[in-house]
């Protein structure tokens, strides 16, 4: 029993050491998407700040593929000593456990919340071309043409894709769905009439919907967004339960000291904090949250819950 006691406090020493003098070299943030994306923008932008107060540098590095699944594998499976975290999104820890049962990492215990950063709501798009004002224009506009009308995706089972199948059920219409190789293209297709509706993120899309390539007919946030206030939420217009986002928060590997995690919980609030970067989100029609990790891993298992649910109702599957 001594011997176990022994190895247990050597343990604890080791850990408390490292916690001491954390970090001492710099630390690497995978982002599971290409770069140039909003989420990838959101990781840059703090790891500015977070390079500051933590007196080495913060790397963001893009490890995509697989619907982010690809980046989130790599983190779960690195050493869980505070160098390696993940600025992980919606897709990596809810949708993709919502489609694909047997993922090489279990979003609940592969992974240690840090805080959650900020939900991106997406807005409808819709063609110019579309006679449609409104969300319950175009709800009746596609009962009209039952099967007529397409929308595009980032790909199948993205989170647009997800949007576009709650679409579908709750405004009880049949659009086709039409997945692309990304956001860029699906856009772009959009722009070009190939198809006439789209959910997109808003750094994405706006640009396009002030210069009238496209038409914003409402966005996914709970409550209209402050950069945006014109745009109305679909909830208010037609369908209470369309409500969501691209959320983002910072994780590291599975088992990391609590200490580390409290030193990275603090900096990465105080940095959001600072004027310039509510600032930041801001432009970029982001709500910033902000949480505990304790709140961020409750918050991760309702969703994963709620999407697998949805995912189940429209018959949504990884190809």
């Amino acid at each position: 029993m001594s011997r176990l006691l022994a190895v247990l406090f050597l343990v604890l020493s080791c850990a408390a050491a490292q916690a001491q003098t954390y970090p001492a070299k710099p630390i690497r943030v995978v982002v599971p998407f290409p770069p140039g994306g909003s989420i990838d923008i959101m990781a840059r932008r703090l790891a500015i700040p977070l390079t500051a107060k933590l007196g080495q540098s913060v790397v963001v590095e893009n490890r995509a593929g697989a619907g982010s699944i690809v980046g989130g594998t790599f983190v779960a499976q690195a050493p869980n000593d505070g160098y390696t975290l993940l600025f992980a999104s919606s897709s990596t820890l809810t949708l993709a456990p919502a489609i694909s049962p047997k993922l090489p990492y279990d979003p609940n215990k592969d992974f240690t919340p840090v805080s959650l950063i900020g939900d991106l709501p997406f807005l409808l798009l819709v063609h110019p071309s579309v006679p449609a004002s409104n969300v319950r224009d175009l709800i009746a506009l596609a009962k009209a043409r039952p099967g007529q009308m397409n929308y595009s995706s980032f790909g199948n089972a993205t989170t647009n894709h997800f949007f576009g199948e709650m679409l579908n059920s709750m405004g009880g219409v049949k659009i086709t769905h039409v997945p692309y190789k990304g956001g860029a293209p699906a856009l772009t297709a959009l722009i070009a009439g190939e198809v006439q509706i789209m959910f997109d993120s808003t750094p994405a899309s706006m640009p396009r919907v002030q210069a009238g390539s496209v038409k914003a007919l409402g966005i996914t946030s709970a409550k209209r967004v402050a950069s945006y206030p014109n745009i109305p939420t679909i909830a208010e217009q037609a369908l209470p339960d369309l409500v969501g986002g691209a959320w983002f928060g910072v994780l590291g590997p599975g088992g990391m000291s609590e200490q580390i995690v409290n030193l990275l919980h603090k900096e990465i609030i105080d940095s959001l904090a600072a004027p310039e970067m509510k600032a930041e989100f801001a432009k970029n029609g982001v709500e910033m949250i902000g949480s505990t990790p304790r709140e961020f891993a409750e918050f991760i298992r309702r969703e994963t819950i709620r999407w697998t649910k949805i995912a189940r109702d429209n018959n949504i599957r990884a190809e």
